[in-house]
């Protein structure tokens, strides 16, 4: 009896302590089921609660979470085919990949979920969930509404493919690179930049440096460091050697990044290819450079005026010639610059020009200030117009002609002056033939004549000018009488210089003494002398004055010779004297002829 009783009683004790173990299980599974709620509460902040047996796919929910997928709160325990009908085609098949996971390796729950239908649809839910340690197949969880911040993220990923649609478009490469390491992440529209069409595995500062042309790498590492120092921006153009070995031109920006304990961590920036645009602002300054050359060389410079006439551009060119400052150059400034008794007439047709959008040929004295003196000017401005015809601006540019119209004055003047001397030459040859032809003399001595005076005018033509030297007058007409008239004559006198009008007249009395010397003078055989000799003296009034003296010496003079006047006497004595304004002092002595021709000169 008393072992039965103890047996039985220990069967008692044994089934109340399984009873009590039983209790204490149930005691822990339930402080773990609400820690685990508590813990997820926690990190998900406000939410639903629910229980889940994946077996039977019952799923049990508070007020909150049935709310969240728009089914009645008092419905509490409802099928996981009620929430699937209402997820969108990819948020069932990650439901179904998420239970898989739970049942298989006892994973968490954990993923967003979309309402495609029902009263919530377009709102996403977020499940979080924990299988018991005892009943993996229980899952305990939370649920909470993500559809805002998972707008916020589409949104964000939408800006983001935008930029980065925006910077392949541009052609623009964007770079992060970590200060400590120097390493940076990058897009691949900067690898294309630099040449890659494979993307390296990584990218440091100092590949990129490898990558910038040596005359170029001091620089643009020194601003680099800079940027860093002063926690500032990098901003820069250079060139660089792409992998291919094509030379590019970049241009970058980055900004040094501080976080909240004020420690640099990062540069972020762009990258661009812009090597067709240098290569256009190259061109463009080359092309610059050779009109200014042009311009400079032709004595030009070029300005531009506003669609009405208005300066506001400046123009170097135009201050450097007139000393005008920039304001004063400006507006309507630049027509101070112009000679006062040009003014209005260039002001009126600049404005009717503008009025009627036509170019303008003109010219104008301009001040010079590096002279100070006014200085011809040809301006020609034309309108620059759009496609549509409209004037967008001016351009004009100015021509120093002031040596072209003082040619065309001086050639008036020539012109003038021939045509004078030319009236005056054939007067000469009418009185010539009149004294030489119709008073009985030779035809020989007339062509003669002809020929003096066609010297003369040679002289005339081989000085440009309406001057001739007196000694090379007297040489010129000693060499065409006698061979020998150069070494037989001595002659001696300073640099004077007669006019066109003296030239023709003293040329004939020159031919007439030299003629007389060759037949019966000095000059007719190796006895006799000739000395020429002139001097400049002044009158009683200071006025300047050619004495000029042939003295012939050695000559017999024949006792028969003629002392009649001939037309040769008579033009020097006379002819000179009315023509010249001259004092003539002729006489034939005993050993040859002496004459003293005394004239004005200028």
């Amino acid at each position: 009896m008393d072992e039965r009783a103890t047996i039985a009683d220990l069967e008692r004790r044994l089934v109340a302590t399984e009873a009590a173990l039983r209790e204490k299980i149930d005691v822990e599974a339930a402080l773990q089921r609400s820690e685990d709620l508590r813990r997820l509460a926690v990190e998900g902040g406000r939410m639903g609660t629910w229980r889940w047996n994946l077996r039977d796919e019952f799923i049990q929910g508070d007020a909150t979470f049935l709310e969240l997928w728009g089914f009645p709160p008092s419905d509490k325990l409802r099928q996981l085919s009620d929430f699937s009908d209402r997820m969108s085609p990819q948020s069932r098949v990650k439901m179904s990949e998420m239970i898989t996971r739970a049942l298989a390796a006892g994973e968490d729950l954990d993923g967003e979920l979309a309402i495609a239908s029902g009263p919530s649809a377009g709102r996403w839910v977020r499940w979080l969930g924990r299988a018991e340690r005892e009943h993996p197949w229980i899952v305990n969880g939370v649920s909470f509404d993500v559809t805002a911040q998972r707008l916020a993220d589409d949104r964000i990923r939408e800006s983001e493919d935008r930029l980065t649609r925006a910077l392949e478009a541009g052609k623009v490469g964007a770079w992060e690179l970590n200060l400590a390491t120097r390493r940076a992440w990058r897009s691949p529209q900067h690898d294309r930049i630099f040449g890659y069409e494979t993307p390296p595995a990584e990218w440091t500062y100092d590949m990129f440096l490898g990558h910038v042309v040596s005359e170029d790498r001091g620089w643009v590492d020194a601003d680099f460091q800079n940027a860093i120092a002063t926690d500032g921006g990098w901003s820069f153009e250079c060139r660089i050697q792409a992998a291919g070995g094509e030379i590019r031109w970049i241009g970058a920006q980055g900004q040094v990044e501080v976080d909240a304990g004020k420690r640099i961590h990062c540069m972020k920036g762009t990258v661009r290819d812009i090597t067709e645009r240098k290569k256009s602002e190259i061109a463009l300054r080359e092309s610059e450079e050779r009109f200014r050359g042009l311009v400079e060389g032709f004595g030009q410079f070029s300005w531009e005026a506003r669609t009405d006439g208005v300066i506001v551009t400046d123009s170097p060119g135009w201050r450097a010639f007139t000393g005008q400052s920039l304001d004063e150059w400006q507006g309507s400034g630049w027509l101070q610059a112009i000679h006062v008794d040009d003014r209005a007439a260039i002001e009126s047709k600049w404005r009717a020009a503008v009025a009627a959008g036509l170019a303008i040929d003109a010219e104008y004295r301009l001040w010079h200030a590096p002279s100070a003196t006014w200085r011809w000017s040809n301006v020609r401005v034309v309108p620059i117009t759009r496609p549509d015809g409209t004037v967008r601006k001016w351009a004009g540019v100015n021509i120093d002609v002031t040596d072209r119209r003082t040619l065309q004055a001086r050639q008036e003047v020539l012109v003038n002056e021939l045509q004078h001397r030319a009236r005056n030459l054939l007067g000469v040859v009418r009185a010539i033939a009149d004294r030489s032809v119709r008073r009985g003399g030779s035809v020989e001595a007339f062509e003669e004549r002809l020929q003096a005076l066609g010297r003369a005018q040679g002289l005339l033509s081989q000085s440009g000018s309406d001057q001739v030297e007196v000694g090379t007058l007297v040489r010129a007409e000693l060499a065409a009488h006698a061979e020998r008239g150069s070494s037989r004559a001595t002659l001696s006198g300073p640099e004077v210089y007669l006019t066109a009008r003296q030239v023709q007249n003293f040329a004939l009395a020159l031919h007439e003494l030299a003629t007389n010397a060759v037949k019966y003078g000095a000059l007719r055989d190796d006895n006799g002398g000739l000395l020429i000799t002139w001097e400049i003296v002044f009158d009683r009034r200071e006025r300047r004055r050619l004495a000029l003296s042939w003295v012939e010496s050695g000559v017999a003079v024949a006792s028969n010779r003629s002392t009649r006047r001939g037309y040769g006497t008579e033009l020097i004595q006379e002819a000179l004297a009315y023509a010249l304004e001259a004092k003539v002092d002729y006489e034939l002595g005993t050993d040859g002829v002496r004459c003293r021709i005394e004239m004005p000169v200028s």
